[in-house]
């Protein structure tokens, strides 16, 4: 994870000439994370913060996410949650023109997340948890797609579905599908 931070941190300071073009944009948003695997998603809220960079009469974009997936009740377990959180980097492609007000696009990147799971160890749940708290990282594939809509130049809103399809969260693999809403900001 370290690795993807130091990727994601030159990325940053190499593209930190962007500040002021007018590609640069922000995502604010939240929504809802469920799982497909032993983990019930009954409290998989999320938050996300983007940064992002459209480049100039072009349909694509890139963008670095960081997000926290919630936490989740592990089925058949005393008490047992999963929490988790990471970062993404993606790159993305718009169907229309970035001056269209309304877009819809496609995401395809990379992401780095850490879980940390908790439960009562009445019984080892988990071989890699014998004493019920632990942290795993794992690293993998996203997809996902989306849409926009700007109200003004520089305001607008944005919603997306993103999947991760192989998360490793301790439990065990599996796949995540993350639907999230919010506010964008054009600079």
């Amino acid at each position: 994870m370290k690795m993807f931070h130091l990727f994601a941190i030159l990325i940053a300071v190499t593209c930190s000439s962007m500040l002021h073009a007018e590609g640069l944009y922000v995502n604010v948003g939240a929504g809802y994370a469920t799982t497909f695997s032993s983990i019930s998603a009954d409290r998989g809220n999320k938050n996300e913060l983007s940064l992002g960079y459209q480049f100039a009469d072009s349909a694509f974009a890139v963008e670095m996410d960081h997000f926290h997936l919630g936490s989740f009740k592990i089925k058949d377990s005393n008490n047992g949650e999963v929490h988790t959180s990471g970062v993404a980097l993606a790159g993305i492609w718009r169907a229309l023109p970035e001056r269209d007000p309304a877009n819809v696009y496609v995401k395809l990147g990379l992401y780095s997340l850490e879980a940390d799971l908790k439960y009562t160890p009445s019984t080892t749940l988990y071989s890699e948890c014998p004493e019920g708290d632990c942290s795993h990282s794992s690293n993998g594939a996203l997809i996902g797609v989306g849409g926009t809509y700007s109200f003004v130049n520089n305001f607008g809103i944005f919603a997306e579905v993103d999947v991760f399809p192989s998360l490793d969260c301790v439990v065990d693999k599996t796949t995540a599908a993350i639907a999230v809403a919010g506010l964008r900001i054009k600079f």
